[in-house]
């Protein structure tokens, strides 16, 4: 009972029992309005329920492109939490070392309940009661919220809190516009994929040539959008943290500017990093859709894991943003470290007056770099001045691979073989230092492989970063899905509205139907006598006298029925006649005209 919730200031035995109760009553109610294209054998014997309580979905994981920053302020309302889970300090219950991974499995299971709702009120069809319910979910997050340490939740709080408003005015006033076709968007991705030729309309700047060059045509999902908030909010975190944890060690006003230059140094490369991800995720995707895989290692290109790939769409935003943190903290502990190796080999020495010494000694160091150097460098001058064949053009860059004085060259090689055991040694040593180096600086980064070639494999994120963007491929590719949606609103089965119409409901569709019927009846008179309920056969009569009277059925002749009757001379059209005119699109629009009527 003492534990207390990272959501809120109360106790966290009786603040889970009052979530667990808000939370459920809001899945049900959403659960209620969200329709179901199965029926099951409960709807029989209730009727009133027969369609209802189908699945809350939270968000669409592949390619949803609405709703993107109110997601991704939803993700990042569950920052705070996110961190107390990474920091393991969301620790519901005491348990023993073994078990330790279940009780975080059971922990993110938790987190992900409390914030449901969110998403579910953002994503439900039934969009004022998703704003009334949110509004009140939300309300009760800010209102036990710590507003001076979250900041960056407490703004995504009162982002979500905006975005749930303005939905619920927009319902109310009965304004809400769902002709926006998603599949004109997708028509305009397919034709700027396929189209090679680039028309410049205007100049670039400088900005766009060097640093990010914007594609109105192309969106990031929601995935990579709350992904980049929560990445951002962690950055944010963190350097608090870290310059809290400095602050009452930088005494003098110097040591706590250079904390500063210090921690924000790294703060802006994970920075950077961060946005980098987003344009190397456009780049790939656009190559993938022309085609092209040869940025892949090749045990990439063709040998890809179905079930790995889906799975890796849920590992990826988890794996990015725990790399990014972990970049930011290693390279600070690195640093860290190289500056104290530095400080105690020379700064030190110069503070007791070893300055001349230590100078020497850096002096000699860097002299014998610097001879090595030459030296390599003087190996490759020497060979191509005297052991390579002229050119054949002078168009040529450089000389062809070709030994010239071969005998000189065989003592060249044989004399300066003994250096370069020497040489090698120090090369082995920069070789380490360098890859050290690289490998801390692209470990944020987990659009591209820090392992060596033959060995892309083992590098579980890269590896989920492969899969993320072939599954992301194979269902956003908009000349696919542009396709396949021609043939889904062309199929003549009764289907339910897809990703890329807008929702239409039934009552709405049936008398858009009754509508069309009428005016194809209108346009093609005959076509009324081969109706079902009038070429249907007469009731079987049980007495003679019935049998010689004409039934209602007959007598009563709708009044379409004479008007076709006396059109085509009383009989129906049989085959060989004209075929009956076909609906128009445009006239269904426009309506009958008044002589037709």
């Amino acid at each position: 009972d003492h534990k207390m919730s990272p959501l809120t200031l109360l106790p966290f035995s009786f603040l889970s029992l009052v979530l667990l109760t808000v939370q459920v009553v809001i899945i049900m109610v959403l659960s209620f309005f969200q329709t179901r294209e199965r029926r099951w054998a409960m709807d029989l014997r209730l009727p009133r329920m027969a369609g209802h309580f189908g699945i809350a979905v939270p968000l669409e994981a592949m390619n949803s492109l609405s709703n993107r920053w109110s997601y991704g302020f939803a993700f990042g309302a569950s920052s705070r939490v996110v961190f107390l889970l990474f920091s393991k300090q969301h620790i519901l219950f005491p348990a023993p070392p073994w078990a330790e991974s279940f009780v975080f499995l059971f922990g993110a299971f938790e987190v992900g309940l409390v914030f449901f709702p969110f998403f579910a009120c953002l994503s439900t069809t039934a969009r004022g009661v998703g704003a009334v319910l949110g509004i009140l979910y939300t309300l009760f997050f800010i209102r036990y919220g710590n507003l001076i340490w979250l900041l960056p939740t407490i703004l995504s709080f009162f982002f979500l809190l905006g975005r749930f408003f303005l939905i619920l005015c927009v319902c109310v006033c009965v304004c809400v516009c769902v002709c926006v076709c998603v599949c004109v968007c997708v028509c305009v991705w397919c034709v700027c994929v396929c189209v090679c030729v680039c028309v410049c309309v205007s100049r670039e700047s400088w900005f766009q040539r060097r640093v990010y060059k914007w594609d109105p045509h192309f969106r990031f999902p929601n995935r990579l959008i709350g992904t980049t908030i929560i990445s951002l909010i962690g950055l944010y975190t963190v350097r608090t943290v870290c310059l809290s944890v400095f602050s009452p060690v930088c005494l003098s006003s110097f040591l706590s500017s250079f904390s500063s230059i210090y921690l924000s140094l790294p703060c802006l490369i994970s920075l950077v990093y961060i946005f980098h991800v987003l344009v190397c995720y456009r780049k790939h995707m656009k190559r993938l859709w022309r085609g092209q895989r040869g940025f892949l290692p090749e045990k990439f290109r063709k040998n890809i894991n179905p079930a790995s790939s889906m799975a890796a769409i849920a590992r990826y935003s988890g794996c990015q943003i725990a790399y990014t943190l972990w970049g930011y903290i290693i390279f600070n502990i690195v640093a860290f470290l190289a500056i104290l190796i530095f400080a105690y080999t020379m700064i030190v020495p110069i503070l007791h007056g070893q300055i001349l010494k230590r100078l020497t000694t850096l002096g000699y160091s860097l002299l014998g770099l610097a001879v090595l150097l030459a030296v390599g460098c003087l190996q490759v001058y020497t060979v191509k001045m005297f052991f390579l064949q002229d050119k054949l053009s002078t168009t040529e860059k450089d000389k062809p691979l070709a030994l010239n004085n071969r005998r000189a060259f065989n003592c060249f090689s044989y004399f300066f073989f003994f250096y370069n055991v020497v040489l090698g040694m120090g090369t082995c040593v920069l070789r380490l230092l360098v890859s050290l180096t690289v490998g801390l600086v692209l470990l944020p980064r987990i659009d591209r492989t820090i392992m060596p070639k033959g060995h892309e494999t083992k590098d579980l994120g890269y590896t989920w970063w492969v899969g993320m963007i072939f599954a992301d491929h194979y269902h956003g590719n908009p000349t696919l899905v542009c396709f396949c949606n021609l043939l889904w609103s062309r199929s003549p089965e009764p289907k339910a509205a897809g990703p890329y119409q807008p929702f239409q409901s039934g009552v709405h569709s049936r008398a858009r139907k009754r509508w069309a019927l009428a005016y194809t009846l209108l346009r093609n008179p005959p076509l009324i006598l081969l109706r079902k309920h009038l070429a249907s056969p007469p009731p079987c009569s049980t007495s003679g006298q019935a049998a010689n009277q004409p039934s209602d059925h007959f007598t009563r002749t709708p009044r379409f029925v004479t008007a076709a009757r006396t059109q085509t001379g009383s009989t129906a059209p049989s085959g060989g006649g004209t075929p009956p005119k076909q609906l128009n699109t445009q006239d269904q629009r426009n309506g009958p005209s008044s002589s037709e009527v």
